[in-house]
């Protein structure tokens, strides 16, 4: 019997090569070899021992977990010093590191390989649209969308004391399935439509409103971005110019973000929300925020366009850090005065029927004073 050598495996019998050449599929063999072997070396590493260790430890653990999670925290942070101090653990893990880094490496390349524009070709002409909007959620795991998210809510450092809006943002760094010089423009261009339109969480900083819808490049491919968005959240925050605590917001660059919005208007699928963070409403800030909106506002409601102005945690005595956000509606304020929206405040905080809760909201409601605005 022969046996065929990997090197010359038929393109037809293993998925990993379909849309490769000969050349690219010894290339990924290979790869896939060299990730193999750095993978026993890291076994090696890292010993049947520790890892016995490490997992008893881990279910035990886990047994008194609801009961005991500052003991759990306590022994992680001793262990991390024990590791720190002792010279062997401490080459052991350097040495975790570098293969580690070279695995990602290998990963990289091979998925470079893979994900060709071969391949991709005959995704786009073979499956519908549907189908392909799965792969794409697929591909956008939560280490490539959090990693973009993150690049599109950043503040650039020249503008976080700043009044004006930011101009110009860097140019985004993306995953290889979406560059489309390894994929193909058509399939770049997808899965970047499907990250904006259904992946993303970023909130936009109110300075660079204007120059993220302004965006017209992903990666290498010409893409606009503000014909790709079906919802956009923008984040209004405080800046500290002044230093000793003092801050204001960038009113200048608020109204410019605004404004920008307006481009958007023949979009009837868009979505906008702007959040105020929860600090500001025990602050005359609030109000000055909220009436540079009011007369864009009034533009938006005549436009038909669905904008939302949301307040982080407003009204809400309880500290509460876990994920989940409690947002108030602030579109309401439009309707009338801020007197009169105090007023309906006032009862609302009347109307709560725990009276803890309700002594702490009626002092949030006392430091929103329109005298310290007016």
């Amino acid at each position: 019997m022969v046996v065929q050598s990997r090197h010359e495996l038929n393109s037809g019998d293993d998925r990993r090569l379909w849309g490769l050449d000969h050349d690219q599929s010894v290339q990924l063999l290979g790869l896939y070899n060299e990730g193999r072997a750095i993978e026993a070396h890291k076994k090696r590493i890292f010993g049947d021992s520790w890892e016995e260790i490490d997992g008893e430890r881990m279910a035990t653990a886990l047994l008194s977990f609801d009961y005991e999670f500052e003991a759990l925290e306590a022994q992680a942070e001793e262990d991390q010093q024990r590791m720190d101090k002792d010279p062997m653990l401490q080459q052991l893990k350097n040495q975790l590191i570098v293969a580690d880094g070279k695995l990602n490496s290998i990963a990289t390349a091979c998925s470079e390989l893979e994900l060709c524009h071969p391949l991709t070709s005959l995704i786009l002409s073979r499956l519908p649209r549907e189908l392909r909007d799965q792969i794409y959620d697929l591909l956008w795991d939560d280490k490539h969308a959090e990693h973009l998210d993150a690049a599109l809510s950043i503040i650039p450092d020249a503008v976080k004391i700043s009044d004006q809006p930011i101009l110009d943002l860097p140019p985004l760094s993306v995953p290889p399935f979406a560059n489309s010089e390894f994929v193909g423009i058509e399939f770049a261009s997808e899965a970047a439509t499907r990250y904006f339109r259904a992946i993303t969480v970023a909130e936009i900083n109110h300075r660079c409103v204007r120059a993220h819808l302004n965006r017209n490049r992903f990666g290498p491919m010409c893409f606009p971005i503000k014909e790709a968005i079906n919802s956009l959240t923008i984040s209004v925050d405080e800046n500290s110019s002044y230093g000793l605590g003092m801050s204001r917001f960038a009113k200048t660059a608020l109204e410019d973000s605004l404004d920008s919005l307006l481009m958007l208007k023949s979009n009837r699928h868009l979505k906008v929300k702007i959040y105020l963070p929860c600090r500001i409403q025990y602050k005359k800030g609030l109000f000055e925020v909220l009436e540079t909106i009011r007369p864009f506002f009034a533009t938006f409601r005549d436009a038909n366009m669905d904008v939302r102005v949301l307040g982080y945690d407003f009204f809400n005595p309880i500290e509460d850090d876990s994920e989940w956000i409690f947002s108030e509606q602030l579109n309401y304020y439009f309707n009338g005065t801020p007197e009169e929206w105090l007023e309906m405040k006032t009862k609302e905080v009347k109307e709560i029927a725990d009276t803890r809760q309700r002594k702490a909201c009626k002092s949030v409601r006392n430091s929103c004073s329109i005298g310290k605005w007016r």
